[in-house]
């Protein structure tokens, strides 16, 4: 397989960005999945400033079992499913029309789930 890539960059004039665009990443790093056993593990997070999801999609290795998204505004703090899937190798992606609005105090619960069949331990960065 022969593959060809290119890349071309545009930098803007100074004070004309007005919208940045970047990866955010919601979920833990603190994973402990004992051997033949199995773990669910949910965290919390708040974004630190304003933001507009665009897209949002699943990340695990081989023993992931599933990831699941919940939005919690900050007022109702009524749970709202908005990304689930059981796929480790190629979750979906979902894309959010608009934008998806997250203020400061809003929150998105991230929950993921681990099935270890190996004797040793299993942890980050081998697992996500």
């Amino acid at each position: 397989m022969e593959v060809t890539s290119t890349f071309k960059e545009t930098y803007a004039e100074p004070g004309t960005v007005k919208q940045r665009a970047a990866t955010y990443f919601f979920g833990t790093t603190n994973i402990d999945v004992p051997p033949n056993g199995a773990l669910t593990k949910t965290v919390t997070c708040t974004p630190p400033a304003p933001m507009s999801l665009q897209t949002m999609f699943g990340h695990q290795h081989r023993r992931g079992t599933g990831v699941s998204v919940d939005f919690i505004p900050g007022k109702s703090g009524a749970a709202e499913r908005i990304y689930e899937t059981k796929l480790w190798e190629g979750p979906p992606i979902s894309t959010f029309e608009g934008g998806r609005t997250l203020g400061v105090g809003d929150a998105i619960k991230v929950t993921c789930d681990w099935q270890n069949d190996s004797p040793t331990r299993l942890g980050y960065p081998h697992e996500m």
